[in-house]
């Protein structure tokens, strides 16, 4: 999934009209990388959840970076050999991924919901540079550099 703000659709009477918004988008740059880190940070791997979304992001990047080196998204044929790299609390997400993708498991849907909400508060309220045009996968693999 990828994302761009610079243009907001407006439903008006049947018929979508766009504002154009003014900001300062970032360019890929290691700012961008921190924030993206740090936006995951504050949302996700505080409080009681962070075990658990941490092990997600575990297994994301493992399945990322099998996809990086074939060139191919796995499949369950393809899950022991990505387990080999990833934390045994890890292994049930590498399952879910390797069956269906990153999309089927609802973390996934849950970090987009919440970068999607950081980001429109940035824009609204105008505090903070919006994270915009970001993806999945490098999201993951932003939040689990060393």
């Amino acid at each position: 999934m990828r994302c761009q703000y610079r243009e907001l659709p407006l439903n008006s009477g049947g018929s979508s009209t766009f504002v154009h918004l003014e900001m300062d988008l970032l360019p890929w740059t290691d700012a961008k990388r921190t924030l993206i880190a740090s936006t995951i940070r504050s949302e996700f791997l505080t409080g009681d959840q962070h075990v658990q979304f941490h092990r997600y992001l575990t297994a994301g990047r493992a399945v990322v970076e099998f996809q990086r080196s074939t060139g191919a998204w796995p499949t369950e044929a393809n899950a022991p050999q990505i387990k080999a790299s990833a934390d045994r609390e890890a292994h049930a997400f590498v399952d879910q991924m390797c069956k269906g993708g990153l999309g089927s498991v609802p973390e996934t849907i849950e970090l987009i919901g919440r970068l999607i909400s950081a980001d429109a508060l940035k824009i609204l309220t105008g505090s903070g540079h919006p994270i915009n045009n970001v993806n999945v996968e490098e999201a993951i693999l932003i939040a689990t550099a060393q």
